[in-house]
């Protein structure tokens, strides 16, 4: 089993691009932990109002909670035809869940093949954040490089789903951006010294920044 993860600060484009990758490559399955979290949310379910209560104040998810999610993602995608890699979107966050990650990467036998890092300056970071829609139905992100065709239709799924999310008022988007910065020093630290880490500016047009994660992505499935 391979593993790639995709990170980056919020707003650094990790919605957008797994969403490229899911339509380019049928083969790459994606975990993508926020969305897994989003619909408990939406089914407003008790963990669902806990976690929410949680994001809306900027902070993230408890790190047990992720980890029987991840579990049951590693073991669904074990059972799933024809998928070749695993790409967690937005996991690990710091330390302490990659020592997670390296437990269940150890248990399930899989090889942790690269990191992708997304990365751009706070000012477009904080600027992305406050411009961005997301489809309630499928996740699809737009912004102020990319908005649906139609408006307010979705172009992956169709649906009249676009929304703001809760967490990206100003206040909110500024704290979530520091959190970040703090958790994570360390983490990409961790990966540059374990030599897995490919670092990409997304502070460009959508198209290169695409082409670079797409050669990178390519390297690690043949």
């Amino acid at each position: 089993m391979k593993v790639v993860a995709l990170l980056g600060p919020p707003g650094s484009g990790k919605g957008t691009h797994t969403h490229f990758f899911q339509k380019k490559y049928p083969s790459v399955y994606l975990v993508g932990i926020g969305n897994l979290l989003r619909q408990e949310i939406d089914a407003k379910t008790p963990l669902g109002r806990n976690i929410e209560q949680v994001v809306q104040g900027g902070d993230f998810v408890n790190n047990a909670l992720i980890l029987s999610v991840l579990e049951k993602q590693f073991a669904d995608f074990q059972k799933t035809p024809n998928s070749q890699m695993l790409m967690l979107d937005g996991f690990p966050r710091d330390l302490d869940q990659a020592v997670l990650l390296d437990g269940i990467l150890k248990e399930f036998r899989a090889t942790f093949s690269c990191v992708l890092y997304l990365d751009a300056p706070e000012d477009v970071l904080v600027r992305r954040l406050s411009q961005r829609i997301v489809c309630r139905e499928c996740q699809a992100v737009y912004g102020y490089d990319h908005s649906p065709e139609k408006n307010n239709i979705c172009d992956v799924c169709g649906h009249h789903t676009l929304e703001r999310r809760k967490d990206d008022v100003l206040e909110v988007v500024k704290r979530r951006l520091e959190l970040y910065k703090v958790k994570s020093h360390d983490l990409i630290h961790l990966y540059r010294r374990r030599n897995i880490l490919q670092e990409v500016d997304s502070n460009q047009p959508l198209e290169d920044v695409q082409q670079l994660l797409q050669e990178s992505l390519e390297k690690h499935l043949s």
